[in-house]
C-alpha cells in the first residue's frame, strides 16, 4: 500500500515507458539519437507536471516543483539501483538484457516503480560498435544495472542474509523474476542492491577487464588423443604439442612495460614478456593499477571484416590489450571418470581470455589462428605479422558454439570495496547457491557441439585458409624487378604530363616539403628526402564565403602553380561524371602507405579519387583486399570507409587524392567540377 505522498507524486509521471537502448523517461520530448551517435541516451529536453502541466528542462526542477507545491508530506521517491549476474544462450546479449528488465518490471508492478536506464557490461552503448559482444555469444555471467525511482525496496528482513533464501522479502521478489524469466533462455543467478554509501555502477564503463572462454576441442590438435588420455588419467603432460600451445597462448598476451630509469623496481613476474619502456610504444595508461602497464596491440586482422574501415589499424578501437590468455582447466563431455579409454571428441580444453576489451570476433580468430599454427599450417610468427599494423591479411575464424563470456572485473569498485568483487559478499543474493554458471554453461554448450560441423571446418583450414593466407604473407614480400620492367612502360598521357612535369620538379630541385607526423604515421617505413605526402587546397574553398575556416596550406603558398594545375587535372578526368567539385588534394611521392581510414578535419562525405603517376612497378592501390592498377587510371572509392593502402613499388611513384570532408561541403554548396 502506497502512502498517500507517494500516490500523489506518482500520479504526476507518466506510466513506465522504457527500450534497452534509450532512458526511460518522466513525461518529457525529445529529438530521436543520431543513428551515428554510439551513446546510451538523448537527454530529455523538456519534463512537465500533470498536476499544472508546468513545463521543467530538468527531472531535479520538475521533483522540486511537486515538494513545494503538491507534496503535502515533503515524502519523494528514491532512486535506487540493482546489480544483475545473469546468463543467457541462443539469444542475443543485448535481447536478454531487455528481457530480464522486462522481468524486473513484471515483478515489482504493485510498487510502481518508474526505470531511469539500464548499462549492460556486454553492451557497446558508450563504446565503439567494433567492441560490442558477438551477437550468437553466450554467457555464463554477464552484468546488467538496472536504475529506477520509486519506493524503497524492501530486501534483507534478516541477518547477514547471503541468498534469496536467509531472506523472506529478497525470495518473494527472487522467485517472481525467476519466473517471469521461465522459458527465455535468459537464467539469474544473483542481484545486489546498491545500499546507501556505495558507489554508483555503469557495467559498460566500469567493467576493467572482460572475460571470455572458450572450449578448445582436443580432437582440433595433433596428438589430441595421447593429451585426452594423459589428462584423463591424471597425469602431467609433457607432450611438445601442449607445450607449443602453451607458449602461442602466451605470445597472444600483451607485453608488460617497465621504466629504463636505474631506480625502476625489479619485476621478478615479466619474465619474457616484459619489455623496457619506450615512448613509441602505446601504452594502457587509461587502465587501473598495474593494468596500465601493459602494451596495446592492434588487433584489426581479428576483427569482424564487416566491421570494415572501423577496423583500421589507426584507429585506435583496434589497438587493444590482452591480460591473459592461459589453460585454466579441461572438461570431459562424458563425465566418465572410471572409462580405461576416453573419447577425444569428447574432451575440450578450457581457454580463458582476460582484456581491456575484446573486438567482435577477435577470440575465435585468435584460436582459429592458434590451431592452424599447431598443425603448422601457418608460420610460428604468425601472431607477430598479423599484429603489425602495417600489415592487412585474413585470419581464420573458429566456429561459433565454442565462445562464451565468463564474466567481468571492475577493479575501481573493488578497490572502493577493499578487494571485495560485486558478488563475493553477504548483500548478494543468490538465485541457486548451489549452482555454478561457469559449470553450466560449459555442460550447455559441449551437449550442442556439432562435432561433424567443426571436422569440416578443421579440412577447410587446412586445404583452403591457411594456403589462402599464405599466398597473401608471400605478396608482401618485396619482389625483385628487372631494370627493364620499368624502362619499357607507356608514357605519361597528354594530361597528365603537365603535373608530372611539375611534381618531378620538385623532386629534381629537392623542394619536396616536410610531411606532417599525422600523415607519416600511416606511411611505411622512414620518408627520405624528396619523398613523402602534402596538401592542397582548391581556391573555391579558400576565398568567396565568409564562413570558411579553412587557412591557406603551406603547399598552396610555397607551388601555386602545382596547386592550379591539379584541380586543372580533376576537372579533366572528371568530365562527363557526376563527380562535385573537391576541397583537398593529397599529393604524395614514394609514399607506400599502411592499412588506415582517411581521418582530419570532419568526417568525409564525398568519394575519394586517387591516380598514380610516374615510371614505377607495382604499387596498386589496395581496397578491403582488392588490388586496383591506378598508374594513369583514376578510381574512386570511399576512403573514410574502407582500408585502403599500398603495394611494394619499384621506381619513382607518385599519387594524387582528391577528398572533401564533410565540414567543407556544410560551409559550401557542391561546386560542380565544371566551374573549377
Amino acid at each position: 500500500m502506497l502512502l498517500p505522498a507517494y500516490s500523489i507524486l506518482l500520479a504526476c509521471l507518466t506510466p513506465l515507458h522504457f527500450s534497452f537502448t534509450s532512458l526511460a523517461r518522466l513525461h518529457s520530448t525529445a529529438s530521436p539519437p543520431s543513428p551515428a551517435t554510439e551513446t546510451v541516451s538523448t537527454k530529455a529536453t523538456n519534463h512537465e507536471c500533470t498536476f499544472c502541466s508546468e513545463q521543467f528542462t530538468s527531472r531535479n526542477g520538475l521533483f522540486r516543483h511537486i515538494r513545494s507545491q503538491h507534496d503535502t508530506n515533503g515524502i519523494l521517491p528514491t532512486k535506487q539501483s540493482i546489480v544483475f549476474h545473469f546468463g543467457y544462450i541462443g539469444i542475443h546479449h543485448e535481447q536478454a538484457g531487455k528481457l530480464l528488465l522486462q522481468a524486473f518490471v513484471n515483478a515489482t508492478l504493485d510498487v510502481n516503480h518508474v526505470v531511469l536506464g539500464t548499462t549492460q557490461t556486454s553492451s557497446a552503448k558508450a563504446r565503439s560498435l567494433a567492441l560490442s559482444q558477438e551477437a550468437n555469444c553466450p554467457a555464463a555471467l554477464d552484468m546488467l544495472v538496472v536504475n529506477f525511482i520509486g519506493p524503497l525496496l524492501v530486501w534483507n528482513d534478516e541477518t547477514n542474509a547471503t541468498d534469496a533464501s536467509n531472506s523472506t522479502a529478497a525470495a518473494s521478489i527472487m522467485n517472481a523474476l525467476m519466473k517471469n524469466l521461465d522459458g527465455t533462455n535468459v537464467t539469474l543467478h544473483g542481484l545486489r542492491p546498491l545500499q546507501a554509501g556505495d558507489r554508483s555502477i555503469h557495467a559498460e564503463q566500469s567493467c576493467s577487464q572482460h572475460v571470455y572462454h572458450f572450449l578448445l576441442p582436443l580432437s582440433w590438435l595433433p596428438d589430441g588423443a595421447a593429451i585426452a588420455q594423459t589428462l584423463h588419467n591424471s597425469k602431467s603432460s609433457t607432450l611438445p604439442i601442449l607445450h607449443r600451445l602453451k607458449r602461442i597462448l602466451r605470445s597472444v598476451e600483451s607485453r608488460r612495460l617497465i621504466q629504463q630509469a636505474n631506480d625502476a623496481p625489479k619485476d621478478d613476474t615479466a619474465g619474457e614478456h616484459t619489455t623496457s619502456f619506450d615512448s613509441n610504444n602505446n601504452m594502457a595508461s587509461s587502465r587501473f593499477g598495474l593494468l596500465k602497464h601493459r602494451a596495446k596491440r592492434p588487433w584489426h586482422n581479428f576483427a569482424d571484416p564487416a566491421l570494415r574501415g572501423a577496423a583500421s589499424p589507426n584507429n585506435q578501437v583496434v589497438w587493444r590489450v590482452i591480460d591473459r590468455a592461459r589453460i585454466i582447466g579441461w572438461r570431459n563431455a562424458t563425465n566418465d571418470k572410471d572409462a580405461e579409454t576416453i573419447d577425444v571428441s569428447q574432451v575440450y580444453l578450457i581457454i580463458e581470455f582476460r582484456g581491456d576489451q575484446f573486438l567482435q570476433q577477435q577470440v575465435r580468430r585468435i584460436m582459429g589462428a592458434t590451431v592452424a599454427m599447431l598443425h603448422e599450417w601457418l608460420p610460428d610468427n604468425f601472431l607477430e605479422q598479423a599484429t603489425d599494423r602495417r600489415v592487412s591479411v585474413e585470419t581464420p575464424l573458429a566456429p561459433a558454439g565454442y565462445l562464451y563470456r565468463a564474466g567481468s572485473r571492475h577493479h575501481a569498485i573493488e578497490m572502493y570495496r577493499k578487494g571485495r568483487q560485486l558478488f563475493d559478499w553477504h548483500d548478494v543474493y543468490k538465485a541457486d547457491a548451489g549452482l555454478d554458471p561457469i559449470l553450466l554453461m560449459q555442460q550447455q554448450l559441449m551437449s550442442t557441439a556439432r562435432m561433424a560441423e567443426s571436422e569440416a571446418w578443421l579440412v577447410e583450414l587446412r586445404d583452403q585458409v591457411a594456403p589462402r593466407v599464405r599466398a597473401q604473407l608471400q605478396a608482401m614480400q618485396s619482389q625483385p624487378i628487372a631494370p627493364f620492367a620499368i624502362t619499357n612502360l607507356a608514357p605519361a598521357p597528354m594530361i597528365y604530363q603537365p603535373v608530372l612535369h611539375l611534381l618531378q620538379g620538385l623532386v629534381d630541385r629537392n623542394e619536396w616539403p616536410a610531411t606532417s607526423s599525422a600523415r607519416a604515421s600511416v606511411i611505411m617505413g622512414d620518408i627520405v628526402k624528396g619523398a613523402g605526402s602534402f596538401t592542397v587546397v582548391s581556391k573555391h574553398y579558400q576565398v568567396g564565403a565568409s564562413n570558411m575556416s579553412y587557412s591557406l596550406p603551406l603547399g598552396n603558398t610555397l607551388f601555386p602553380e602545382l596547386a592550379t594545375a591539379v584541380y586543372d587535372l580533376e576537372r579533366s578526368l572528371s568530365a562527363g561524371t557526376n563527380r562535385q567539385a573537391s576541397s583537398h588534394c593529397a599529393i604524395n611521392c614514394n609514399a607506400q602507405f599502411t592499412p588506415h581510414v582517411d581521418s582530419g578535419r570532419g568526417s568525409g562525405q564525398s568519394l575519394s579519387m586517387i591516380v598514380a603517376l610516374g615510371d614505377f612497378v607495382g604499387g596498386e592501390i589496395m581496397v578491403e583486399g582488392e588490388p586496383h592498377d591506378i598508374r594513369y587510371k583514376a578510381l574512386e572509392f570511399d576512403g573514410w570507409k574502407l582500408r585502403h593502402w599500398t603495394r611494394a613499388f619499384t621506381g619513382q611513384r607518385f599519387s594524387l587524392v582528391w577528398f572533401t570532408p564533410e565540414d567543407a561541403n556544410e560551409r559550401n554548396d557542391k561546386i560542380p567540377v565544371s566551374l573549377l
